[in-house]
């Protein structure tokens, strides 16, 4: 449950920066991982540690991974939204850092649309974005547009870089006024977020104030961090010009000066 802080946050700031629409792209644009990525997950866990995990699911245990497979697969299907969900945090809970990312990108699926309802948020997978892109570039001429773009797009077909790749993209093609990019992806964590993200802007030739890293994690973590790296996307540009024309006076009160 997404409480209002982090959505009065947003909406704040967003509005002032005058953003009219927000745009996901993200391979797992649905709101629940596939059967087969779940099974896939619960093979890495090991047996004993796979049983303590289970425990509230009366039932579904099971060592022999073929008769473990047919009950999970039964039990997913008879679950609400709900349930699926609460599935989903006990493996997270534990089975380490890929179970972490099936919850992450659920969180991601269900909290964005929540965050952003007052910015006429779209989301889309990769397909959608590729035949889309051009217009959303002319679009945003008139329309101030954020885009979280997720790194790693490979379940339709990308890499698992792929969204470094978009953001270069859109980059070239677009206007620091109206177009912020964010790298939103459970890749990357708070305690490394400010030398993850140098790197990354230095290793893609990005200008650091068009890219912002936010870590997936935090939809389920800490939503009003998760808001307060968006107040950062959306205000960093109007930062770099200031200190642009700050040093500009700066420099010209120099000259001024000398010449007196």
């Amino acid at each position: 449950m997404i409480s209002a802080e982090p959505i009065i946050i947003i909406d704040s700031v967003l509005s002032q920066i005058g953003v009219s629409r927000v745009i996901s792209v993200d391979d797992k644009n649905k709101l629940f991982p596939d059967i087969s990525d779940i099974l896939g997950y619960l093979q890495i866990v090991g047996a004993g540690e796979l049983e303590h995990l289970l425990a509230p699911f009366p039932g579904l245990f099971a060592r022999d991974p073929e008769i473990l497979g047919q009950r999970v697969q039964a039990f997913w299907v008879e679950q609400n939204d709900e349930s699926k969900r609460a599935f989903l945090e006990k493996i997270a809970l534990g089975s380490g850092s890929k179970a972490a990312e099936v919850a992450a990108d659920a969180a991601a699926v269900e909290s964005l649309p929540v965050l952003f309802q007052s910015w006429d948020f779209l989301a889309m997978g990769l397909p959608q974005w590729r035949a889309s892109a051009q217009d959303i570039f002319k679009e945003s001429e008139s329309r101030k547009t954020m885009i979280l773009f997720d790194e790693d797009l490979s379940d339709q077909g990308g890499s698992q870089i792929e969204g470094l790749t978009l953001i270069k993209e859109t980059l070239a093609v677009t206007h620091e006024e109206q177009v912020m990019c964010c790298l939103l992806s459970h890749k990357y964590h708070m305690p490394t977020l400010h030398d993850d993200w140098r790197r990354v802007c230095d290793d893609n030739g990005f200008l650091e104030h068009r890219v912002i890293i936010i870590p997936k994690d935090l939809l389920i973590d800490s939503p009003c961090d998760f808001a307060a790296l968006i107040k950062l996307a959306s205000v960093s540009q109007y930062y770099t010009t200031l200190k642009a024309r700050i040093q500009e006076i700066s420099t010209n009160s120099l000259t001024v000066a000398s010449e007196k």
